[in-house]
């Protein structure tokens, strides 16, 4: 899967960057290496953790972002920090100690796989606004993953004698969707802070675990719902939330209705 998305999002960015005449221009060679080698690690420990425990358990625990874009952002690229944010990463703390120790029987090494993942994909998204405000392209930003990513995942290729017809669909089609992801989440941090992008980007926790649920039936104990209603409140932490706005116009975004 992980392989699937680098080989298709490094041909898709280079396609769509051809077709709309948009350069491939590098003026920043290092927050392009930073980007590509912290958002590879992060997704191929991402997708270990689905795959040690499930959808819904590993895109909440990879949730934990704010938590450590607060602290990175502050300590490594000048982003502003409110004492006002606190309350709910505290919040969000909580929760995923919770999610941690729910009682289920999934093994702690996927759980702490992806806590390893948030860790690093927080780095690789304040390299993406930092690439974003200076003007590389989101193709330029997303292809940067995908070279770094392919080999970390070339491991996997001979799975691909195994994939049948019917999975091959899905599997591309899932990797377009995430290319157009990618490309929108650039898109977005050009005009606000990583960690106001992290925080609405909780908004597809719901949806996901509920599909995890459906789908693969997720393992849903009392205590994992306590954890992610801990996620919930660092998402609804008005005063956070609040101080973390920008002053370019994105205000109307960032304080729209999470609920």
């Amino acid at each position: 899967m992980a392989l699937a998305r680098f080989a298709v999002g490094a041909v898709l960015s280079v396609g769509f960057s051809f077709a709309f005449r948009v350069p491939l221009r590098v003026t920043n060679w290092g927050a392009l290496a930073g980007r590509g080698f912290f958002g590879a690690v992060a997704m191929t420990l991402y997708y270990l953790g689905i795959a040690w425990t499930s959808s819904g358990r590993a895109t909440l625990l990879m949730n934990v972002a704010p938590v450590f874009i607060l602290i990175i952002g502050t300590l490594f690229f000048s982003e502003p920090f409110h004492w006002a944010s606190l309350a709910g990463l505290l919040a969000c703390m909580a929760g995923a100690i919770l999610i941690l120790y729910d009682g289920t029987s999934y093994p702690l090494a996927g759980s702490l796989a992806c806590l390893a993942g948030a860790f690093f994909r927080d780095f690789a998204i304040n390299f993406v606004r930092r690439l974003r405000t200076s003007q590389h392209s989101s193709y330029l930003v997303y292809l940067s993953a995908c070279v770094f990513g392919i080999p970390f995942t070339l491991h996997s290729a001979g799975e691909a004698r195994t994939l049948s017809w019917s999975h091959a669909g899905p599997l591309l089609f899932v990797s377009v969707i995430m290319f157009g992801a990618q490309i929108f989440m650039g898109y977005g941090y050009k005009h606000t802070t990583a960690t106001t992008g992290s925080l609405l980007s909780y908004l597809v926790i719901p949806m996901v675990v509920v599909l995890s649920a459906v789908v693969v039936d997720e393992q849903i104990t009392a205590r994992f719902l306590a954890g992610a209603a801990g996620h919930r409140g660092r998402a609804d932490c008005r005063n956070g939330v609040g101080g973390l706005r920008r002053r370019n116009g994105c205000e109307s975004v960032i304080v729209e209705d999470e609920g």
